[in-house]
This record gives C-alpha cells, structure tokens and sequence, in this order.
C-alpha cells in the first residue's frame, strides 16, 4: 500500500477537510488556509504519491491517484470534505465521481474536468538539468534554474521541492514519473454520460487564470449538477495565496451552507 505523508490540525469539530495540492506542490504549502479553516473544522493536508514525504510511483493517472485517497478516507472510518488545487483538483472530482459515499462536499480551486493542451515538461526538463551532484548552495540552485525559469515566484515554488542531506541536495518530487504520466496529469478520465456526483461542490477559479471558463461550465453541471461557481477577481492560478483572505472567504461560506450529513461511510 502506498504510503502517504500528511499534516493534520484538530482544532474545530466541525467535519473533516482533506486538502490535495497541486503537481509540485506539497501539503506544507498549506499551512496559512489549514490554520484558517480549522477554527471550524478538522483539518489535514496530503503530500500526493509523488511528492513531498509520500512514496514514489510509476503510475500517475487520476483512477490510480484518487484509489489512494480513497484507501486513505476509509482508514479514517468517516467521509471527508475534498478540497483539490489544480492537480488535486481533478483528483478530488475523480474521487468524488468514483467513491461518492466518501466525499462531504467538493471544492476544486483553478480546475475543471477537462483535457489541457499545456505542457509542464519543460520545468521538469529544467528541474532536472541542475547538477545537484556538484551544488554545495541553494542559492547555486536557484541560479542554474534561472536559465529556463526566469520568472521569481515560480522558480520559488520549484525551489520547494529542494531537500538538503548531509549527501547533498535532491528534488524530493519524483520528476520521472511526471515526465512518464504527462498525458495522464494534462488529461481528464472518460465517465458514463451518467455519471454525476450530486453532493454539494464548490468552484472557484482566478480571474486572471485560464484554467477555467464559462465553456467548461456545461461539463462541470453535467458531471457536479449541484456546482456553484465563484471567480476571484485579479487571482491567477494559485488564488489561494494571490488572495488568502478572499480565498477563505468563499470557502467558508460555502461550508456554512453545506453541513448536511451524508451517507454512512462504505469500504
């Protein structure tokens, strides 16, 4: 069985949220919204198989992925609330059209059930290009990333996955496989034309993202009937740290109208 690192706030009493990042990413990223949102709730993040403290695969499509989750939500023995950035966005709606008894309520930030035609390699490519083996500095890093990342905030995001031992420094995030799985991570699984998660779900998305718009939106209602959409002006793809405060903001008010039990919990 896979084994999956996370970080976990019991704080409020109020139901679980399980927070999946997005590729490269890291549920340490976390750490402002999960200290936001567990005054009301109990909070935990995920590294994703992958990445951060979690064990490596070679599979990395989204069937595969939320089959951890799942085996991760029934071992806790209650259904949780599914919060999923990007990557663990469409994770979450997997999960959800999979192993609907194990999911509250649904919020996807920056993605939509659907194919992309971007390409990721190239930061892979560029991650995989620095000679870790002769680098004594994180700064000597950051230098040899600069070459194809020139942009700050993203070599900075990048630098995250950047571990020192006393053998040197490594990528914690498991670039192979991301290389291997490109068109499994860009992609989106094929469901019945009825299949349809009909729990509560949250969508929002960064003004100034294009990651979602209002032609997904029909896919979106097809497979998540009871979707609400919420847009965050100025926002780009990372919304929850262009805009913590208003990024809590929606998340919290859709909580406080979606606490409704659902289902028992089904193995």
């Amino acid at each position: 069985m896979t084994q999956i690192h996370l970080q976990k706030i019991e704080a409020g009493a109020g139901p679980g949220i399980v927070i999946l990042h997005g590729l490269l990413g890291a549920a340490r990223n976390w750490g402002a919204a999960m200290r936001d949102l567990s005054a009301d709730h109990r909070v935990v993040a995920l590294d994703l198989p992958n990445h951060g403290g979690s064990d490596w695969t070679d599979r990395m499509d989204y069937p595969f992925l939320s089959k951890i989750v799942a085996e991760w939500i029934v071992d806790q023995g209650e259904p949780m609330t599914i919060l999923g950035h990007s990557m663990g966005g469409k994770i979450a709606m997997t999960l959800a059209l999979t192993a609907p008894s194990l999911v509250r309520a649904l919020m996807i930030c920056d993605m939509a059930p659907v194919s992309y035609t971007h390409d990721f390699r190239g930061l892979i490519g560029a991650m995989k290009a620095v000679p870790l083996a002769s680098i004594t500095k994180r700064s000597e890093v950051e230098s040899a990333l600069a070459v194809d990342v020139p942009e700050p905030p993203l070599r900075a995001f990048l630098m995250q996955n950047l571990e020192s031992s006393p053998l040197g420094f490594r990528w914690r995030a498991n670039l192979d496989a991301f290389e291997n799985n490109h068109a499994d991570i860009v992609g989106f699984p094929d469901f019945p034309a009825d299949a349809a998660f009909g729990g509560p779900a949250l969508f929002v998305s960064g003004g100034l993202s294009h990651y979602v718009s209002r032609r997904d939106h029909p896919t979106i209602l097809r497979l998540f009937p009871r979707a609400e959409f919420r847009e965050l002006a100025g926002c780009g793809h990372w919304l929850h740290a262009d805009d913590p405060k208003g990024f809590i903001a929606a998340i919290r008010e859709f909580l406080s109208r979606h606490q409704e039990v659902r289902a028992d919990l089904k193995a």
